[in-house]
């Protein structure tokens, strides 16, 4: 199964819109996929007992009992935040590493999308967030995909400019592929 992430709990992001589009074209492949959102985290509050296996938050506990665990692969849609990525992803990584870490992450391949408004798609996110998850045993995909200007990707109906459509779906084919 393939798990398809929007990084960010900001409600209606363009990291959704884009995930939501991964989404919709791995499903006319025909592939075993599931759509998350880190919306689904809004209300968890940030705690000492969050690092403790046993009194993980109930929505922290269902987002990795659903998406991690049975995940063979990874779609990961990750915003620019202040030349990185969201601190709500990053906190998702933390919070899921301490119940049961290597089910996880170790051996499961990751692809990673990066999304932002100016010129370089969240490029040092990308490089940020490889090293993290190919540190907690994560195969990263080559094919990290910089989506700059995204207001331009994402047309004023909501759906995505045909280049990029392109791109996305030759990178999904290549990552069934990986």
């Amino acid at each position: 199964m393939i798990s398809v992430i929007s990084g960010t709990n900001r409600v209606g992001s363009n990291s959704s819109k884009i995930a939501k589009h991964y989404f919709k074209v791995l499903n006319e492949m025909e592939a075993e996929v599931k759509y998350f959102s880190l919306e689904d985290l809004n209300g968890v509050t940030i705690e000492a007992e969050m690092y403790s296996a046993d009194k993980q938050d109930p929505k922290v506990a269902k987002l990795q009992e659903e998406a991690f665990f049975p995940a063979d692969k990874l779609i990961v849609i990750v915003p620019e935040y202040n030349g990185g990525v969201s601190g709500i992803f990053k906190w998702l990584i933390d919070a899921i590493s301490i119940r049961e870490k290597d089910k996880n992450f170790k051996g499961k391949k990751v692809c990673l999308v990066g999304v932002a408004s100016g010129r370089a798609g969240n490029l040092r996110g990308l490089d940020y967030l490889s090293s993290c998850l190919q540190y907690l045993g994560m195969t990263v995909f080559s094919h990290k995909l910089p989506l700059s200007q995204i207001g331009k990707v994402i047309k004023e109906d909501g759906t995505i400019d045909d280049f990029s459509a392109q791109v996305i779906k030759q990178q999904i084919t290549d990552f069934i592929a990986f």
